[in-house]
């Protein structure tokens, strides 16, 4: 495809308006380094200047209608030439006291002059006044974080005046009350502002006024050194456009820009430090995030961090840096990108689209299409939403605002993998996009069963945690008894799980095995009928009987035992026989047998004649 060239040039209206003359001081050249933060500002004047400067502001802090100074010959040539410019000094060095007209009426004689200042406000109406000026400045400083460097500060609002305020051409609006009622103002109301600001944050400021150019701007101090900021014409009034061609400049660099030699300031801004720094090729706010700095290089295309400690920048990803022209055959030589940082995702735009992406997996949404006449270049966010500017090239003006909801735009969310309270896997997801579980982890002495709570198909707008769950193999038990178990009770055992510490209880069985007592004979045994013994269980009194068997018959001996005896000569035989009776007792395990002699005697009578 065949191109042609167009640069880019931006050309920014720059006037300086008041209700008395711009004027220039008188310029002693002081070495920065002599001077302190709390003296800065008088540091080019005599001593008897001082004294004017201390009294001036004294008086119109307590909004004197006239005050008296004295301690000189007054003359005409010295209340013009010196003492006017001083008063203006006092007005441009404290912007607090934004209600004081640029202009007086004065009376003096050889010893003394009466001056009587014009205030643009009655006092009743400073006190409501003084609300938005206090808002205002705060407002400014809101976003400035402590740790920042003075350069990052600086920065700050420098690219806060730029994208909320813009240029008064009806050329009234000069003082900070209306600048910050109205949010527009002319470059001295931008000069006030940016020195209120430094003011608050502790950094040296101080105004630089010319005749000849109309215009004033500032000079702050960074690192002991003094530098140009013209925040007026780093304004180019197009919206989400912020040029930083006039932030911390040398006076040589800056004399580029402003071709006149009549304008004088405090200090010499000498140091070419940033002359050609990093910033030159940004033409949009920096966005801090996660205590670094991003913005869009204009030139090389692409999202860049930047280190202003080392001076340098590292590209994050790329954008197109030609951007399409009305005429199809044609391109823009330019990357006119916005940026926004919104919970880590990157929104930027090309000519037709904004984009969302993700930097963890370099996946990119489209957030919107233009469907418009004309090509995007660049947005802003304003609170909640996201407005991009329609335009037919960059040297137009803006045809449309499109604005975006943030609530609208997809959002990427965190689905956490967790394992016995442990993080094991951290995975980003777009909306609607379809989730996909990890492998599945492992431990020892346990089986994977799943997920808690089920994984749902697809990714909704929130984030999700997911806990593995396992199921114990229980494979070794340790074992405790609970309770014995007795003759007819069970017992009880504890088992205790050695992997997971799950315990169960088992019954033991009983031992159907009783603990009886001594016997005890109930009935004596006799040669009829057997005798009883009995025990009893200690435990469940249950009754162990016995039987004790019965006495045996009498019964003969083998060998009798025989006594002869005579009488009257007559032998008589006889035959004495003795009985044995058995008796047994059964104890236990043993038997006792008590041997019971009974005798009988048979005779055997013969008759004797």
């Amino acid at each position: 495809m065949k191109c042609k060239f167009k640069p880019f040039i931006a050309l920014i209206l720059a006037a300086f308006i008041s209700f008395g003359p711009a004027v220039s001081f008188v310029k002693i050249a002081v070495s920065a380094e002599t001077i302190s933060n709390e003296d800065y500002r008088l540091a080019s004047l005599t001593a008897e200047e001082k004294g004017y400067y201390n009294k001036i502001y004294s008086e119109l802090t307590l909004r004197r209608t006239s005050f008296l100074l004295d301690g000189r010959q007054f003359t005409e040539e010295y209340i013009i030439n010196n003492l006017l410019k001083l008063y203006y000094k006092v007005l441009y060095d404290n912007p607090e006291l934004y209600y004081v007209e640029f202009g007086f009426n004065y009376e003096y004689d050889t010893n003394y002059i009466k001056l009587s200042p014009h205030y643009s406000l009655s006092t009743a109406e400073i006190k409501k006044a003084d609300r938005t000026y206090k808002n205002g400045v705060a407002a400014m400083v809101e976003g400035v974080e402590d740790s920042w460097s003075d350069v990052e500060k600086a920065l700050y609002i420098h690219d806060y005046l730029v994208s909320n305020f813009k240029y008064d051409y009806e050329l009234e609006i000069y003082n900070l009350y209306r600048f910050f009622l109205s949010g527009e103002g002319v470059c001295q109301a931008y000069s006030l502002a940016f020195a209120a600001a430094m003011r608050e944050l502790d950094i040296p400021v101080s105004c630089v006024v010319s005749d000849e150019l109309n215009h004033m701007w500032n000079i702050v101090q960074i690192d002991g050194k003094w530098y140009n900021v013209d925040v007026t014409w780093d304004d180019s009034d197009e919206p989400g456009i912020v040029y930083h061609d006039s932030f911390l400049q040398s006076d040589d660099e800056t004399r580029k820009y402003h071709e006149s030699d009549d304008w004088e300031q405090d200090f010499d801004c000498d140091s070419t430090k940033y002359d050609d720094y990093t910033w030159r090729d940004v033409i949009i706010p920096f966005v801090y995030y996660e205590n670094c700095w991003y913005s869009v290089d204009s030139v090389a295309g692409g999202v860049f961090k930047y280190d202003f400690e080392a001076g340098t920048s590292k590209k994050v990803f790329s954008i197109s840096n030609k951007w399409q022209d009305m005429d199809p055959q044609s391109y823009w030589d330019g990357c006119f990108s916005g940026l926004a940082i919104v919970d880590g995702l990157y929104i930027y735009n090309t000519d037709s689209t904004v984009m969302l992406l993700d930097p963890d997996s370099n996946s990119r949404k489209t957030i919107t299409r233009n469907s418009d006449k004309g090509y995007i270049y660049c947005f802003s966010i304003d609170e909640n939403e996201l407005i991009y500017y329609i335009r037919e090239d960059p040297t137009a003006k803006v045809k449309r605002n499109v604005k975006v909801s943030l609530d609208d735009i997809p959002k990427r969310s965190t689905v956490s993998f967790m394992q016995d309270d442990k993080l094991i896997s951290d995975i980003k997801y777009w909306d609607g996009d379809k989730i996909k579980p990890i492998e599945p982890p492992t431990k020892e002495g346990y089986e994977f069963t799943g997920w808690s709570p089920e994984i749902p198909e697809k990714m909704p707008a929130q984030d999700l945690t997911f806990t593995a769950v396992f199921s114990c193999l229980h494979e070794n038990w340790d074992e405790k008894i609970e309770k014995e178990p007795d003759c007819i009770n069970e017992g009880e055992k504890k088992l205790t799980c050695t992997t997971c510490a799950e315990t169960k209880v088992e019954s033991i069985a009983a031992t159907n095995i009783h603990n009886y007592g001594e016997w005890a004979v109930v009935r004596e045994p006799d040669r009829k009928v057997d005798g009883e013994k009995q025990r009893l269980c200690t435990v469940c009194n249950i009754v162990d009987a016995q039987a004790i068997e019965k006495l045996p018959p009498l019964k003969w001996f083998e060998n009798p035992v025989l006594w002869i005896i005579t009488v009257g000569g007559a032998i008589v035989l006889v035959v004495a026989i003795i009985f044995v009776k058995k008796k047994a007792v059964k104890a236990s395990t043993e038997v006792i047998i008590t041997d019971v002699k009974e005798t009988e005697e048979i005779g055997v009578k013969e008759d004797i004649e």
